[in-house]
């Protein structure tokens, strides 16, 4: 226990330097330049906003109901899918108001909000990092590798762009590798204790995401029966019932904030205006925007390397997930499955995290594997 403690000590601090130098162009601005870790739109007509308002109510023991919200409504129904159920800026919010009371601070504005971006997203990254670490070493024996490969997924392109225009987006990219981590202990272990927590919390924190991240999760874990990494791995029956005992115990915990979210999505009244959604749209596909400047995924050189060694592929575990990114890759062009991961409804491509999360296994595996065959 006291080795584990030591080693998960070492790797938070790392985590932590890490996080601080991806966003030290972030920092730099905001200290000599006085810009914010902000995009424009959402972020600033709608976002720090509702922050601003859901921690003024919060404060004042308002948790339910505010009048200053559309003239007087449920704040914690209306806003679930933005931050009334969401841990991070719970955390966050608690922390700022233990500064006010200790007098650090005065009383937090719009601009406070703003400028706690970047020290926000530097922890959220942190975060990331470790847990996307901890999953992807299950398919490396070398840690330091693992963790270099979470790189690429805890500091991809995806993630920046969602934390400066959504901030709340960039929460979705903590829960995922916790859920498959936990899927991976079931498989390999028959426990399913992290498991429910990983269901829990990404039903707790955002309906929207909890769906892409779930509905991902079902494919990987019929991809997983059919593909077997380890010749000990519990039979499909018992990983079922695993599943079902542990999703449904971690539902149950996640009902406080996913009833409200459903409510919510409920008595939101949207315009519905008919529209057809091609299977593909290739308009954007060029190879710049794919390795330099596309705004919705740019694919790591070291990946596109790693894929075309031949001798890479021998290894199953890189053969499955360097495919697989490729599938994921190509699906970026695809409208038809941007609506499907946002419920059915208009295509939106937020869920390309995913797509980083599988590269930044197949990388992690693909180094140790040219390593190895060096």
């Amino acid at each position: 226990m006291k080795t584990k403690i030591k080693k998960n000590y070492k790797l938070l601090l790392i985590c932590i330097i890490l996080s601080i130098v991806a966003h030290a162009y972030f920092l730099k601005n905001q200290f000599l330049n006085d810009q914010y870790m902000m995009g424009i739109a959402d972020q600033f007509s709608q976002m720090i906003i509702f922050k601003d308002l859901l921690y003024t109510e919060f404060s004042k023991g308002n948790f339910f109901y505010s009048f200053f919200f559309n003239g007087g409504a449920n704040i914690f129904t209306r806003l679930s899918y933005y931050y009334s159920t969401s841990l991070m800026f719970y955390i966050t919010a608690l922390f700022t108001f233990l500064l006010e009371q200790l007098n650090v601070i005065s009383s937090p504005s719009m601009v406070y909000w703003a400028s706690a971006a970047v020290f926000i997203n530097i922890f959220r990254s942190t975060i990331v990092l470790f847990v996307s670490t901890k999953y992807i070493s299950l398919f490396t024996k070398n840690n330091k590798i693992a963790l270099l490969g979470a790189t690429f997924y805890a500091f991809s392109n995806i993630y920046f762009r969602h934390v400066t225009l959504w901030e709340f987006f960039g929460d979705a990219m903590i829960w995922l590798p916790i859920i498959l981590l936990g899927a991976e202990y079931i498989i390999r272990k028959g426990d399913g204790k992290l498991f429910s927590i990983g269901v829990a919390l990404t039903l707790f924190n955002n309906g929207y995401f909890a769906f892409a991240n779930l509905l991902f999760l079902l494919f990987y874990i019929i991809l997983r029966w059919i593909i077997k990494f380890q010749q000990n791995e519990l039979p499909i029956i018992s990983q079922i019932k695993n599943y079902m005992i542990y999703g449904l115990i971690g539902v149950f915990i996640s009902l406080p904030g996913f009833i409200p979210f459903v409510l919510g999505f409920i008595s939101t009244s949207r315009l519905s205006p008919e529209f057809t959604i091609p299977l593909f749209d290739f308009t954007e596909l060029q190879l710049s925007h794919l390795l330099l400047n596309d705004q919705i995924q740019i694919i790591p050189i070291l990946f596109v390397l790693l894929t075309t060694n031949i001798m890479n592929y021998k290894s199953k575990i890189f053969r499955v997930f360097s495919i697989l990114s490729f599938v994921l890759i190509f699906l970026r062009y695809s409208p038809l499955i941007a609506s499907v991961f946002n419920g059915l409804s208009y295509p939106q491509f937020r869920w390309h995290y995913i797509t980083f999360l599988m590269i930044a296994i197949a990388i992690a595996v693909g180094i140790e594997t040219s390593y190895d065959n060096f």
